[in-house]
């Protein structure tokens, strides 16, 4: 404890009212309870309650491995308004060590803190497991980036196999069990920390590891691309949509180029509404210097495309760019005509616009939006919301626009059978 820089602060005397022990026995009538704190960083009890608590707690034994609920009381009340993290229970995704090797191995492993980051033993190298639970088929920037920040202090790291062992597991889901289903092995490691969206919404990278440059090496497949996010943050709110939850309803600057790239001669930009940022001048320079080409993976706020912001985007090397029409009460018509008399972007194929369906419109405000897109020069790219409860209609309708070959062949979709598609007719 000492070596991570932690100082012993008390000890507290657990009696578990089991009697007398008997000769040789392991099980104990008594244990201590460790009370430690980082140097230089003690967190004192709430004023009211110093002195309120004996250093002798009394209660019976519940399960192994399970602290007495008195303990739990008194740090309750003693600290009222700080963060608490509870890995101390069997029955967790923790096991394999013994009781109190293992609460204080993990402990050391899983507490965090904002204004320290992750914590880590200073001294011990760590094997480390990361599962990609969505599967590999588009690289996962968290656990590129948990990659990279183990590697540079020494620790092995290693797609997560079955028949080893490792002293901490990340699992990293993008999608819930609507597009992805969840882990279901059991993981052999001291610790299993799970982040993502996937997951929830309030899991967050730590700072030190958020801005740490991703190890592209976990997706040889992939070489060549770098992914990354230039803004987070979305003003609009849509209620489909998990951005405003998770980064907030204003878009703000959180890196520079240089943070995920380095040379590569694609990049894949993963900005939610970039042309709302307040530095999409500096930002959109930053593309256009690297003289990479660049899909703007999400949706381009049409709205926020003006003609000063369409100048900007005009000297980047575009691969693709998105759009999004996904409200069908919103007029977008004008906005994606003045965006094609500015762009230089002349091939219909790079200007794709995601089609929202299945979210409170009508089969008929979906084909408009279809239609009037491919006719304006756009290419329409369906986008269905939770697609198991979708009408047969609809995931049909999907099928064509979004197989280009078929949809610029077929010009209607009631022409459009999928069966005849299917043998070849």
């Amino acid at each position: 404890m000492q070596e991570m820089g932690y100082t012993r602060h008390a000890r507290i005397v657990w009696n578990k009212l089991a009697g007398m022990a008997p000769a040789y026995t392991v099980r104990f009538t008594c244990e201590y309870l460790l009370w430690f704190y980082p140097k230089g960083h003690m967190l004192f009890p709430d004023k009211d309650t110093r002195g309120k608590y004996p250093t002798i707690m009394q209660e019976t034994v519940k399960r192994h491995s399970q602290k007495p609920e008195c303990a739990y009381r008194m740090l309750e009340d003693m600290f009222r308004q700080a963060e608490k993290l509870n890995y101390l229970q069997e029955g967790s995704e923790t096991c394999g060590m013994s009781g109190v090797m293992r609460c204080f191995y993990n402990y050391l492993l899983s507490i965090k803190r904002k204004e320290y980051g992750l914590l880590l033993p200073k001294n011990k190298k760590l094997r480390i497991g990361l599962i990609d639970v969505d599967g590999h088929n588009f690289p996962n920037l968290c656990l590129m980036k948990l990659s990279a920040y183990h590697k540079a202090r020494g620790d092995t790291v290693e797609w997560y196999d079955k028949d080893k062992w490792y002293d901490l597991v990340y699992m990293s889901r993008v999608f819930t069990d609507t597009y992805s289903k969840d882990y279901e092995g059991s993981v052999k490691a001291y610790h299993v920390i799970k982040g993502g969206t996937g997951y929830g919404l309030d899991n967050k990278l730590p700072d030190v590891v958020e801005h740490t440059h991703p190890d592209y090496g976990l997706y040889p497949q992939f070489a060549g691309t770098a992914y990354g996010f230039l803004s987070r943050g979305c003003p609009r709110g849509c209620g489909f949509c998990i951005v405003a939850g998770k980064e907030g309803r204003k878009t703000q600057a959180v890196a520079d180029l240089s943070e995920f790239w380095g040379g590569e001669k694609e990049i894949k930009l993963l900005d939610a509404n970039i042309l709302a940022c307040p530095d999409w001048e500096r930002l959109l320079g930053q593309l256009a210097d690297s003289r990479a080409t660049v899909d703007f993976t999400q949706g381009l706020d049409v709205r926020l495309a003006t003609p000063e912001k369409v100048a900007a985007l005009n000297k980047v090397r575009t691969k693709m760019l998105h759009f999004a029409w996904d409200n069908p009460e919103d007029d977008l018509m004008p906005y994606f005509k003045r965006f094609l008399e500015l762009t230089r972007v002349k091939d219909k194929r790079k200007r794709r616009v995601y089609v929202l369906t299945n979210y409170g419109s009508t089969h008929e405000q979906d084909l408009y939006r279809i239609y009037t897109l491919r006719d304006m020069g756009y290419d329409p790219y369906v986008m269905v919301y939770e697609k198991p409860t979708a009408p047969e209609e609809t995931r049909k309708m999907q099928r064509w626009v979004n197989n280009k070959r078929l949809f610029y062949t077929v010009k209607d979709f009631k022409d459009y059978d999928p069966g005849s598609y299917r043998k070849g007719r």
